[in-house]
This record gives structure tokens, C-alpha cells and sequence, in this order.
């Protein structure tokens, strides 16, 4: 069940299973509805308890279910994981109660509400955490030693947690890739090296799934004090959390900090190492990388077409979908890193009819900006803002889209020997190419080809991804 805290109906009966839940709450002084979350709907709800203390709990609920991620954990799941994680000393949200079948809000459960910091660009950039920056990759480092260092052996979390392994993990998600329709090159250059490259099995431990910066609480005084999210929870080598953390797209813009945008990655290791016992395996390590790189192309790509199958056209959504370029330059770095063209040419032509796409557009976007976004506050802001960028893709779609076309289809043509007639068809073309392995393109020229492409397309997507940045040097 979705809430909507519109609907007088759907905030009545939560106000009802809190105030029944908790034993010293007195009555319900607000609730709030928490952006983030792609496929869970949280709320923060500030209560008043018998005593006079205005408390903050944080209800998560189910509530996109055309969402939901592969391997994810059902809520009673992640309630057993939190649980388990507590007892180990892991610093994540207490659970105060799950709701059951007589709320009529299906599964779900209330948490403590953590006093800090949430967003991965605040934690990285702002200079209100300067000086907790200085510890926080050693902080992330033993949190994340902590959780890999719970002992499962008898639980019933150790028979029900999902077995990620690699080769499970990288045909799991190219199934879900080829089941999209959209022909990504990158994408086959990339499963045709993850499948040579497979590592060999080790001890599964227990894995967040989804630990970066983002998923961290920081407060200005103190460091972490907790670990968000355990949606994502399972039984994986320790090298992915690792990877996974280290990722350019939860640096934030400091690209050059690789553990989170916020501390060095030699720091992060050496506190995970001396907490968890566990070496770090430099190629396992970089093999985790180029999957988690993979992993969300293609988690991106899922949630940019998800709206297609959904009476849901969420504008955030569908923008995550053009962020699938973000991994595929990242994929061009570790594995055929080297110089690119990485223009945006500007189409000449000029669009004379009364009110051009590219005016409309321009003079919406400017609005918003100049009028609306000042205005407005809360989930309100954030949907102007997921608005706004929206518009500025689009826009430089409409300036630079038909030129970065053709300039691919030219180069693709020349790769294939072709004549194809549009990109969509050209691009299937390759992928089936590099499917087969054909030795006639599996050559410098392909790796140039991909990298041009990627760089061309991220430029419109996101010129400022710090990973583009990076790229533009070589």
C-alpha cells in the first residue's frame, strides 16, 4: 500500500498504529514524508510522548513495488539484518516495532530517527564537516570490518540472506540488461570481461549492499553514528562493500577522495583490514569495482524505463535513467581508460517557427529557477530541482542530440563496414559484434569507438560527473 499524506484516510491510520505502538506516545505532532529512497517510502514522524520530549521516529514502508531491485530484502529481512548488525555493535537505527496485518499497511517497521547528516554531498563538501572528514574513511572502514565480521553460523539470516556470488551476480544482472531492449556496447565490452575475468570463490560474509557515502549518518561532532539502508543485505565476498563504497558516484564531485569524496581509499583499507581480520585483494578488488560499475549502469537504465510499465511517470525516476552514462565512463577508466572526444557541438540550425522546443524549454527552465525554486521547500524543492535538471538535459539534448548522432552512426558504420540508417540499429549491430567476439572488431579501433561515444553522451547527460572530468585529462 502506497501512502499519501493527502489522503486524510492514509495519515489517520498511521497516526493510529503509532500512537498504539508506542507505549508513552501521547499523540502525533507531525509526519513527514523523507525524499531519497527509490523503492521504499519513509516517513518522519514527531511525536510527543507522556513526559512532555518531542521524539522523531522513521516509518519505512513499502510503497513502489515496480521498483524493487533484484536480491532485494523483504522488510521483515531487513529488520533481522538490523537486528543482527545492533548486537554486533554495528551503529544503525534501533527498530521501536513492525507493523503487523490488523494496521492494514502491509509490512513495514519504525526506527530511531539518527541526528546528522544524510546527504553524500553535504558529508563531502560542506565545511560544516571539515574537520570530521579528517577520521570519517577510518570510521567508514571499521563500521564496515564490523559487519563483515559477523559470525551467521546458526542463524537463520545465514539460510535465508541471498548468495551473491560472482558469476551469479553478473549473468543476474546482464539478464535484467538484455530484458530492457536498450542496446549498450559498453555494457557487452564490459560482461564479456567480467565473465574472463570471473574470481574464484571465497567465504561469503555478511554484505550491506549499498555502503557508500549517501547511505551514512554524520554529525558534525561525532563522526558516523549510523549506517542507513540494509535493503540490499547478503551473504557476498567482502571485496564488493569495498568496491562498491569507493565508486566515483558517491564521491560527490571530489573525485580525487576515493573513499566517499571525503578520505583516502589507503586510509578506509587499512581500518577495515585491522578490524576485520580480512586482506584486500587488489584484483578482487578491482574486479568488484568494474561489476559495481555494471551493477549500476544497468540499475539505471532499469529505473530510467521502470515508469514505461507504471502508471507512475516520476520525474526522478526517469532522470536516474540518464545517469546510466555516469557508470559507462567510469567503465571506459578501468578498463580501456585513454584520451577522448568529449565535445558538445551545438547544432546550427536555427528553428524559426513561433516558440522553438529550444525556447520553450530555456524560458520553463529559467523560471523555475529565477521564480519557482525559491518559493518552495521540502519534497517541493526537491521535485523542482529533479525538474529543473530534467530540462537541462533536455535541453542540451535539443542543442547537441542530432550531432552526436551522427557522428557515432558515422564511426559505428566505419567499425561494422556498414550502412546502417539510424544509432539504435547501429548500436545492436555492435553489441551482437562484440556478443560473437568477432575478432574483426575486437580491436583498438572498438575501444576508441566505445570511449568517443560514452564521452559524447555523458556530455549531454552530465558534463560536470567528476568521472567525466577525470577522463577528459588522459
Amino acid at each position: 500500500m502506497k501512502i499519501d499524506l493527502q489522503n486524510s484516510e492514509h495519515r489517520e491510520r498511521l497516526e493510529a498504529v503509532v500512537i498504539k505502538k508506542i507505549s508513552n506516545c501521547k499523540t502525533v505532532l507531525k509526519i513527514d514524508e523523507l525524499t531519497g529512497g527509490a523503492s521504499r517510502q519513509m516517513f518522519k514522524v514527531n511525536i510527543l510522548t507522556d513526559t512532555g520530549e518531542t521524539v522523531a521516529v522513521v516509518l519505512r514502508l513499502p510503497g513502489n513495488d515496480d521498483l524493487e531491485t533484484l536480491d532485494q530484502l523483504s522488510l521483515p529481512q531487513e529488520v533481522a539484518v538490523m537486528k543482527a548488525v545492533l548486537m554486533a555493535g554495528v551503529k544503525t537505527p534501533k527498530i521501536y516495532f513492525e507493523f503487523d496485518e490488523e494496521d492494514g499497511l502491509g509490512s513495514g517497521y519504525a526506527m530511531e530517527f539518527l541526528e546528522g547528516e544524510t546527504l553524500g554531498g553535504r558529508i563531502a563538501r560542506s565545511r560544516k564537516y571539515e574537520e570530521v572528514r579528517k577520521n570519517l574513511s577510518s570510521q567508514s572502514g571499521t563500521a564496515l570490518g564490523k559487519i563483515h565480521s559477523i559470525n551467521l553460523s546458526g542463524t537463520a539470516l545465514k539460510e535465508d540472506l541471498p548468495r551473491l556470488t560472482p558469476q551469479y551476480v553478473v549473468n543476474s544482472m546482464y539478464t535484467a540488461y538484455v530484458s530492457s531492449g536498450i542496446p549498450v556496447p559498453m555494457i557487452e565490452y564490459t560482461y564479456r570481461w567480467l565473465i574472463d575475468h570471473l574470481p574464484e570463490d571465497v567465504d561469503l560474509v555478511l554484505s550491506h549492499g549499498d555502503y557508500r557515502n549517501g547511505n551514512l549518518v554524520v554529525h558534525p561532532s561525532d563522526g558516523l553514528v549510523g549506517i542507513l539502508d540494509w535493503e540490499l543485505g547478503a551473504l557476498c565476498d567482502p571485496m564488493k562493500d569495498l568496491a562498491y563504497f569507493c565508486l566515483m558516484p558517491w564521491r560527490y564531485g571530489v573525485g580525487h577522495l576515493e573513499a566517499g569524496g571525503f578520505g583516502s581509499k589507503e586510509d578506509f583499507f587499512r581500518a577495515y583490514e585491522e578490524e576485520s581480520g580480512i586482506r584486500v585483494d587488489a584484483d578482487r578488488f578491482k574486479w568488484w569495482q568494474v561489476y559495481s560499475c555494471f551493477w549500476w549502469t544497468i540499475a539505471c537504465i532499469m529505473m530510467g524505463i521502470s515508469h514505461r510499465l507504471s502508471e507512475k511517470k516520476l520525474g526522478d525516476r526517469i532522470a536516474i535513467g540518464r545517469r546510466h552514462t555516469e557508470g559507462l565512463i567510469d567503465l571506459v577508466d578501468l578498463l580501456i581508460p585513454g584520451s577522448i572526444d568529449g565535445r558538445r557541438e551545438t547544432s546550427e540550425y536555427v528553428d524559426k517557427n513561433v516558440a522553438s522546443l529550444r525556447e520553450l524549454v530555456g524560458s520553463t527552465l529559467k523560471d523555475m529557477k529565477n521564480e519557482l525554486a525559491p518559493e518552495v521547500d521540502g519534497k517541493a524543492l526537491f521535485v523542482t530541482r529533479v525538474g529543473m535538471s530534467n530540462l537541462d538535459i533536455a535541453l542540451r539534448e535539443i542543442e547537441s542530440g542530432s550531432i552526436r548522432d551522427q557522428i557515432e552512426l558515422s564511426s559505428c558504420n566505419a567499425l561494422l563496414q556498414e550502412n546502417c540508417m539510424d544509432v539504435f540499429t547501429c548500436r545492436q549491430m555492435l553489441c551482437n559484434t562484440i556478443k560473437t567476439q568477432n575478432p574483426k572488431i575486437i580491436s583498438k579501433d572498438l575501444e576508441k569507438h566505445l570511449r568517443n561515444s560514452v564521452a559524447r553522451q555523458i556530455a549531454i547527460d552530465n558534463p560536470q560527473y567528476a568521472g567525466f572530468q577525470k577522463a577528459l585529462k588522459y
